[in-house]
């Protein structure tokens, strides 16, 4: 939503505030939710992570 109003404002500090809000949650995901998802689940979180990207979905073709 934020990067979307950088563009539609067209406006440079708007995307610098899209950038730092992106790094506080993948920081936030990073140092707290997967260590806390790896104690409660322990191996099947495992697979699951390896399964599945943290961000971007694969793109697979049938």
């Amino acid at each position: 939503m934020i990067v979307g109003q950088a563009l539609r404002f067209r406006s440079v500090s708007i995307c610098w505030w899209a950038a730092g809000c992106w790094i506080g949650f993948h920081n936030r995901v990073l140092e707290y939710e997967e260590p806390h998802l790896a104690e409660a689940y322990g191996e099947e979180y495992d697979r699951y992570r390896e399964r599945v990207p943290r961000w971007l979905p694969r793109v697979r073709r049938p």
